[in-house]
């Protein structure tokens, strides 16, 4: 009997004690599913709050966008931009737009427009910052500028922008923290569970399930803080202060300084494994030993099979909201079907779940099932791994869009390719846009050719008429000869001398305006020869001057002797025209290479060029002495400049500490933008 009652409670023993393994073991397993769930939320919130901000900087910048043509569109234009961008924008209270001085310029909330608010501050967090996107702190009141907003509050989002008048300022996004609570409160964080999101610096924005308002810091968020330093996303157990255990996990946005925390209850979490212990614990003593053992291991068979459904019932929770259409297909199966399409892809199809399973995805090609896009497809997949094309598919009322299409092959654990995933998203609109805008481009520069070779064309036949011009009225002069006084001679010169500069500059018209287009040769060009060839040019103005050109040894550029020429040629006129009266011009000409770059610098001894007209100077018709103590056209160096920046190099002025100016300019060893010339490094 003894040894009976001793194996009896030996056998007692071991169940008991198995059992309790078994619990322990499944409370271990309830815990992980609980950590693994508090990751999934961390990520799904993350997410949802990055797509918020997001949308923040994208309205944002086409405010900004708004705000660079406001001269053109108009104050009221603008505004009308800001209500409706408001009014598409759920997530934002207001929309504020104020200078750098603080005065508002636009409000959707109606501040009137010269008010004052305090700015400095987010312009200095702006200049402190690395990214164009500011998250301030929340503030307790309802709009930016305004009084107390009895208990509501708003987080602030600001960029700089910069407007088409040459003025600066701050664009102030006012973010409602009940819709973030709104997106948390739909995650499935369970009885006590929190959902909290703030910034780097522990500040509070917004959350579910906390008892703290926006702006405040919580001992209980302290862990986010210390552990977000070493790593963006963890998990960890943590005590609240009512003394509950939590299991909590943490991820920060890739972007923006925010951080996300998910917080739930160790109590909620173990809630179901109790719920089986308890009503376990009563048959360990009442029954048969086997009855205890099969009562264990129907218990972890449960502990086991819930966790698979919660972790499948969340899968499917995530695939439901993924605004892109997800499918999958069976690839063991006779023509690969499909047997999973989500909400996303009946949206974008307009076909049923029903209607599409046992079906290959090929029907969404219609008739196009020649596209280079489904061959890109086949061989991406061809050795188990993934491919991306964009494919042109049908709808099922038969319209066309343009789906953005994944496909990535799943594997089982021997390699066996077993299902293919195919994300799709619709880009039509993207499509259709690049379109407008490529033929749009075609167009302009169509147009813009057109009009260049016209004035090309009217600069060189209106020289002839200028010729006869002069010819004519010279001819008058001689003809007429003791004939005409003082006064008609005097405008007879007046004539000639008008019609020779109108003839000048319809010369370097014609000369800006088809430099782009002049052929020239291929290798590399001594700049020695073109120096030559530009002092041969300017020798009577040189000689007539006194003055003096010298040089030192120059480089070979690949930049044809022709522009080249004509470059050194503006350079050393204007520098022999412009000299003051009473001193010889010198004119000096130097190179060197600076890595794959050669600097050139042609110096002068002249009166120098004021620090405020250097870059007025490049433009077009710009010259700084009018009338008719020098000739000149206003062309030359925006002559030079072109020629320079077609080459791929700069062309600026400085100022001589000994007096004059050095316009330096610089000629890539490569040159990338003048027809016939080649490029690649020489040897």
């Amino acid at each position: 009997m003894g040894a009976v009652v001793l194996f009896g409670i030996g056998v007692a023993a071991a169940v008991v004690v198995a059992l309790a393994v078994a619990l322990l073991a499944g409370r271990q397993q309830a815990l992980d599913a609980g950590r693994a769930a508090s990751v999934s939320l961390a990520r799904a919130a993350t997410d949802s709050t990055a797509r918020i901000v997001q949308s923040v900087d994208v309205v944002l910048a086409s405010v900004a966008e708004a705000m660079l043509q406001r001269q053109s569109l108009g104050d009221g234009a603008v505004a009308e931009a800001l209500r409706q961008r408001l009014l598409f924008s759920p997530q934002l209270r207001q929309i504020l737009v104020v200078d750098s001085e603080g005065r508002v310029l636009f409000d959707t909330a109606g501040t009137p427009a010269g008010t004052t608010v305090e700015a400095a501050g987010l312009l200095a967090a702006h200049r402190d910052s690395v990214r164009p996107l500011v998250i301030g702190k929340p503030l307790a009141q309802r709009f930016v500028g305004g009084g107390a907003g009895g208990g509501q509050y708003l987080i602030p989002m600001t960029r700089t922008f910069r407007d088409s008048r040459g003025g600066t300022g701050l664009l102030i996004a006012a973010i409602n923290p009940q819709h973030v609570q709104s997106i948390f409160d739909a995650l499935e964080t369970g009885e006590g569970g929190t959902v909290s999101l703030h910034h780097f610096d522990g500040t509070f924005l917004a959350g579910t399930g906390l008892k703290i308002q926006p702006g405040d810091s919580s001992r209980e968020h302290e862990p986010f803080r210390s552990l977000v330093k070493d790593a963006e996303f963890g998990s960890f157990s943590d005590v609240d202060p009512d003394g509950r255990r939590r299991l909590a996990s943490y991820r920060m946005t890739l972007v923006w300084p925010l951080v996300i925390g998910v917080s739930l209850s160790e109590e909620a979490i173990l809630a179901s494994w109790r719920q089986g212990a308890e009503s376990l614990a009563g048959p360990v003593v009442a029954v048969a030993l086997v009855v205890l053992g099969l009562t264990g291991v129907l218990a972890r068979l449960l502990v086991r099979r819930v966790r698979d459904e919660e972790a499948l019932l969340l899968s499917d929770m995530a695939l439901a909201h993924v605004a892109d259409g997800v499918t999958i297909t069976d690839a063991l199966a006779p023509d690969n079907p499909l047997v999973y399409v989500n909400p996303a892809f009946r949206h974008i199809t307009g076909y049923d779940a029903a209607q599409v399973f046992g079906r290959n995805p090929r029907f969404l090609h219609g008739e196009d099932r020649g596209q280079e896009g489904l061959e890109a497809i086949r061989l991406g997949l061809a050795d188990g791994g993934s491919a991306t094309a964009v494919l042109r598919n049908y709808r099922k009322d038969g319209s066309l869009f343009w789906n953005e299409l994944t496909v990535t092959a799943v594997p089982d654990g021997s390699g066996r390719i077993v299902h293919y995933v195919g994300v799709q998203r619709d880009i039509t609109p993207r499509v259709e846009s690049e379109a407008r805008l490529r033929k749009s481009l075609a167009e302009t520069a169509h147009a813009h050719a057109e009009l260049a070779r016209f004035s090309e064309i009217l600069a060189h036949h209106m020289q002839e008429p200028v010729r006869s011009l002069v010819s004519f009225t010279q001819l008058l002069g001689k003809r007429l000869g003791d004939q005409l006084g003082p006064s008609e001679r005097e405008y007879m010169d007046f004539t000639v001398a008008a019609a020779l500069h109108l003839k000048r500059l319809l010369r370097d018209v014609e000369l800006y305006l088809s430099v782009d287009r002049l052929p020239a040769g291929e290798g590399m060009f001594s700049a020695e020869a073109a120096l030559n060839e530009a002092l041969r040019r300017l020798k009577r103005q040189i000689m007539s001057s006194g003055g003096s050109v010298t040089a030192t040894a120059l480089p070979e550029v690949r930049l044809d002797i022709r522009r080249l020429a004509e470059i050194f040629a503006r350079l050393i006129e204007n520098s022999l025209t412009y000299c003051p009266g009473g001193r010889l011009p010198e004119v000096s000409v130097s190179a060197r290479w600076d890595e794959e770059t050669a600097v050139f610098r042609v110096e002068d001894n002249g009166a120098g060029i004021p620090p405020e007209y250097r870059e007025r100077v490049f433009r077009v018709f710009e010259r700084l002495e009018t009338g008719d103590r020098h000739e000149g056209t206003g062309i030359g160096l925006s002559l030079v400049r072109k020629i320079v920046t077609l080459a791929g190099g700069t062309v600026a002025i400085e100022a001589r500490p000994q007096g004059g100016t050095a316009v330096v300019f610089t000629l890539p060893r490569q040159v990338p933008g003048l027809p016939g010339i080649a490029n690649g490094s020489s040897s």
